[in-house]
């Protein structure tokens, strides 16, 4: 007959038998914020420390340079946001003034940052995320200006959003066609223009090569007018207008970011 001990059921007759049951040191990360449960001298529970306000870490991901990151979302103004930490700066000031610039509080203490650093590399999910700064078309999704990925899992838009705001919806398709682009009909400086702006998300699926169209002329002749029209398609013309004074290196950064 078997035995209890030849079927391996002890630790389930006597559970102190296994470590399994051992109390163990871990993290929580709830409303109370992140928290370390460590052990007493006794084995038993200490009472909880906290580190920081809920941090909760949603995976890992890398760039496109190889650069590894951690995924963490919080809460703010009830609103969920996400960033990428580097790796290679966990448990380093510039993580912590990056969290703080968040807005998330840490607390203090050399002993709470070590367990906050460990908490933010080894817990939470594994999920794997592709983390990229170029916007446009990565991977079968489509990353706007503002960050935002558009048919795409798992994927993190980590690039420039200092113009995010500016890229917003206002009004209906239906409108903006009544009142925009009807005027084109018959214009070929504004169809070219509207044209350009539609054909932007194009290129990539078509493996084109990006370019832009030169509009000269007198004063008064419409070139303000039709730029305006062509940054009406993404959003507020007058906070997306763009001058030409400025460096080839600071251009190419802006055409990146957009």
């Amino acid at each position: 007959m078997n035995t209890i001990k030849a079927l391996g059921l002890e630790s389930l007759v006597n559970p102190d038998s296994n470590d399994v049951h051992q109390l163990r040191p871990h993290y929580e990360n709830g409303h109370k914020g992140v928290q370390y449960i460590g052990l007493d001298g006794n084995g038993d529970y200490a009472p909880p420390v906290r580190l920081a306000d809920p941090i909760a870490i949603i995976g890992r991901g890398r760039d496109d340079s190889g650069q590894h990151y951690r995924l963490i979302e919080w809460r703010r103004d009830g609103k969920t946001c996400r960033d990428a930490l580097p790796m290679a700066d966990i448990g380093t000031p510039a993580c912590w003034a990056r969290l703080q610039g968040h807005g998330i509080t840490i607390h203090a203490g050399r002993r709470k940052r070590e367990l906050l650093a460990d908490y933010l590399q080894g817990e939470g999910s594994r999920d794997n995320w592709h983390i990229t700064a170029r916007a446009g078309w990565h991977e079968g999704a489509y990353i706007l200006p503002s960050g935002e990925v558009l048919g795409g899992d798992h994927i993190h838009y980590h690039g420039d959003t200092s113009q995010a705001a500016y890229y917003r919806e206002r009004g209906s398709l239906e409108e903006w066609k009544a009142h925009i682009a009807r005027y084109a009909n018959g214009n070929s400086r504004l169809t070219l223009a509207i044209g350009c702006a539609l054909a932007a998300p194009l290129l990539r699926l078509l493996d084109i090569n990006g370019g832009g169209f030169h509009l000269y002329g007198d004063s008064s002749c419409g070139k303000t007018t039709a730029a305006k029209v062509a940054l009406s398609v993404w959003g507020n013309p007058d906070e997306l207008t763009l001058t030409w004074e400025g460096t080839s290196h600071g251009f190419s950064n802006t055409a990146a970011a957009r």
